[in-house]
C-alpha cells in the first residue's frame, strides 16, 4: 500500500487524478475492494466464509482494506465528485 500512496502522491504532484472514485455509483469503488480483498487475506478465508466458519466483519484484513480506501479518498488520491 506504501507504493500505491507514493505513486498516487506523485500523479498529484503532476496535477493528475490518480483513482477514479463515483458517489453516484458504486462500480469504481466497488472494484478496488474485490482486488485488494484477496491479497490481504489467506485463500482458506474464502472457504471459511462460504461454510459460515467465519463472517466478513470477523476479518480485520477486509477492515483495513476498508480503511485504506476511505484514506485514498481523504488523502485527495481521487476526483472530488
Amino acid at each position: 500500500m506504501e507504493e500505491m500512496k507514493r505513486v498516487c502522491e506523485a500523479f498529484n504532484a503532476l496535477g493528475i487524478t490518480p483513482l477514479y472514485a463515483s458517489d453516484k455509483s458504486t462500480n469504481a469503488t466497488q472494484v478496488w475492494f474485490s482486488a485488494a480483498a484477496p491479497q490481504a487475506v489467506p485463500e482458506s478465508t474464502w472457504e471459511e466464509l462460504l461454510t459460515n466458519r467465519s463472517i466478513w466483519s470477523g476479518i480485520p484484513a477486509f477492515e483495513r482494506v476498508l480503511t485504506d480506501m476511505a484514506d485514498m479518498r481523504k488523502n485527495g488520491y481521487t476526483n472530488p465528485d
